[in-house]
Order: structure tokens, then C-alpha cells, then sequence
């Protein structure tokens, strides 16, 4: 068998530059996204604190936006990730000793993708055609950042937003 094979022998030189750009592209990954979250919470912050100073509703409307903002950009960033995930797990099944403790396994677990998103990788893995394997990817759903609470935010704002507007603020 080839696998065995190639866990004797070790690495070769195209796994080890693969593997390599997994660790490189999720560093850059988390990276960017904490660099989004930053940029997108502080201006967040900034303009709900313009927007209740001045008591303007269309600055609160932009307060709002951003947190939406950053829940579509985070959802496509993740999405971008997926497959690159799934080769990281791949080539540690092939390499890794005990790939449940190698270093990608424990990165995600700990990273953008929940640890259950895992497991819905590893049943794409062993999915035996690469076409299956692409369209099962692009279904797979990898959830919200924050889960719940960016939407309550956003649900909270918007009724702030309202009552603001009800009790006499002016738009513009």
C-alpha cells in the first residue's frame, strides 16, 4: 500500500512544501482576521459613540452595519479556508503518528472551525471521487463568527436604533 509506503520512508519534498503552506496560509489566515475584527469592532465603536454624541440616526444605521459587515466577511473567509483545512487533516492522517494530536487537528479545533466541522471534513476525505469531494466542500456550512452574539448585537442596535428614531432623533 502506497500510504505505508510513504509513512517508512517519510516525507517527500512536495508533501513537505505542502504542508508547509497549510501552516503558512492559516497563520496568515488568523492573522487576517484579527485584523478585520480589530479594524471593524473599533470603528464600530467609534461610530456608535459619534452617533449617540450627536444623537444621529444614520451614523447609528452605520454603527449597525459594520458588525454585518464583519459577519459576511468572516463567513467567506472561513469558507476560503475550508479546503485548505481538509488538506492539512489529509496529509496528517497520511504522516502524523497519532494525527488526533498533530498540530493541525489541534488548530482548528482551537481556530476558526469548530472542532464538529472536523469530523464533517473527515467524512469528505473519505469520500473516494475528488469531484464529490469539491461539491461536498462548497456545502459544507461553517457557521457564524461569534455564534450568537454578533446577531443579539446587531437584533439589540436595531431596536436601539428604533426607539432612538421614535423619541424625536433626526436622521441626517
Amino acid at each position: 500500500m502506497i500510504t505505508r509506503k510513504l509513512k517508512m520512508n517519510g516525507i517527500d519534498d512536495y508533501h513537505k512544501l505542502e504542508i508547509e503552506e497549510i501552516f503558512i496560509r492559516t497563520r496568515e489566515h488568523t492573522n487576517q482576521r484579527s485584523q478585520i475584527f480589530s479594524f471593524l469592532g473599533t470603528a464600530h465603536l467609534i461610530a456608535l459613540g459619534i452617533a449617540l454624541t450627536n444623537q444621529k440616526i444614520s451614523i447609528l444605521i452605520l454603527a449597525i452595519s459594520l458588525p454585518i459587515a464583519l459577519i459576511i466577511i468572516d463567513h467567506g473567509l472561513k469558507r476560503s479556508l475550508a479546503s485548505v483545512e481538509l488538506r492539512g487533516l489529509q496529509l496528517e492522517d497520511l504522516y502524523a503518528p497519532d494525527p488526533e494530536t498533530a498540530l493541525q487537528h489541534l488548530s482548528i479545533s482551537v481556530g476558526p472551525i469548530s472542532p464538529k466541522k472536523i469530523l464533517e471534513l473527515k467524512a469528505i476525505n473519505s469520500l473516494k471521487e475528488p469531484q464529490e469531494k469539491i461539491l461536498a466542500l462548497r456545502r459544507v456550512r461553517l457557521g457564524m463568527t461569534g455564534s450568537i452574539g454578533l446577531p443579539l448585537l446587531v437584533i439589540l442596535e436595531i431596536g436601539m436604533a428604533i426607539s432612538f428614531w421614535l423619541s424625536g432623533w433626526k436622521m441626517f
